[in-house]
């Protein structure tokens, strides 16, 4: 699967007090300002619009899916092909931002689409004081892509994220730090109480269909994680973890919601197959959950000896 990685930078006019966790005002102001760049049929619905095909906002924001589609039966809503990963600021005041932004697939043809969306929401401000910030756009190793008005689309870094699907058993151990709440449902509800298998479960779910829906030619990575975790022995240690929730306010639905997750770090570790902690690895680079365009799930995963 193709990804695009960047990073934002955002130098506000004076400085402004962060009311609300900030990738929740940056998804709203991305959203807002790809649909008045580009819906040309204000009245129609966007299933429903001749132009849903080619529509940057309808693509990121929509992700529509086919009635009867196979990746996600019953649903006609695709999980989103970006993800913003951004810190964790409530209750501070800040002279800048800065914020990781990932495409994945087709999505990376909308790199300047989004660069301009910001830019624009420059113009307007952001927060509850609504003050007025420049644009700056880097590759996911800092190097500028903003060259005055102008984008180097030529210096963006796509690279490929492999899956594998080796079942042989090996032995790690990783530190796990959720940096970001982390949200997944275990038996029917969310809960810090999961287990390794239910962790191992939530990042299966989160490849699979990603690599489904924006993989080339609609790769799809399929193994039978229940039979193939059979012999396995994996086991979560030292769990330190508290549930956090944020507010945000949701103008589709014209009300106050709470998104919350698991804020803190564990350690998982045992014996599995090969493909399982292939799934974790890729969780650290793609976040793992739901809610992950809202800046959730994000992890920091690194591997440790068996006496960590």
């Amino acid at each position: 699967m193709k990804i695009a990685e960047m990073k934002f930078r955002l130098d506000f006019a004076s400085p402004v007090y962060v009311d609300v966790f900030p990738a929740f005002a940056l998804r709203s102001v991305l959203g807002l300002n790809l649909k008045r760049m580009h819906c040309v049929s204000h009245n129609t619905l966007c299933p429903e619009c001749p132009f849903v095909a080619t529509c940057a906002y309808a693509y990121m924001f929509e992700s529509i899916l086919p009635k009867g589609n196979d990746v996600l039966p019953g649903r006609d809503r695709a999980s989103h092909p970006f993800r913003i990963e951004g810190p964790v600021l409530l209750g501070q005041t800040i002279s800048q931002l800065e914020f990781g932004f990932q495409l994945f697939g087709r999505g990376v043809e909308y790199v300047p689409h989004v660069i301009y969306a910001f830019r624009i929401a420059g113009e307007k401000g952001l927060f509850r004081s609504r003050t007025p910030f420049e644009v700056h756009a880097f590759t996911g190793r800092g190097i500028p892509l903003d060259n005055g008005a102008k984008i180097n689309l030529n210096r963006l870094e796509i690279r490929e994220l492999t899956a594998s699907e080796e079942v042989n058993l090996s032995q790690r151990y990783y530190l796990v730090e959720c940096r970001t709440p982390v949200r997944f449902k275990t038996r029917g509800r969310y809960s810090f109480e999961f287990s390794a298998r239910d962790f191992f479960e939530a990042c299966r779910r989160r490849v699979e269909t990603l690599f489904a829906l924006y993989g080339d030619e609609k790769d799809k990575v399929q193994w039978d994680s229940s039979s193939r975790m059979g012999d396995s022995h994996v086991e979560i240690a030292d769990r330190k973890l508290q549930w956090c929730d944020f507010t945000r306010y949701s103008s589709r639905q014209e009300s106050v919601m709470k998104l919350g997750g698991v804020l803190g770090s564990f350690f998982i570790g045992g014996e599995a197959p090969e493909n399982n902690w292939n799934m974790l690895e890729i969780c650290a680079s793609v976040g793992i959950g739901k809610n992950t365009s809202f800046g959730l799930g994000a992890l920091e995963v690194r591997e440790v000896s068996h006496g960590k």
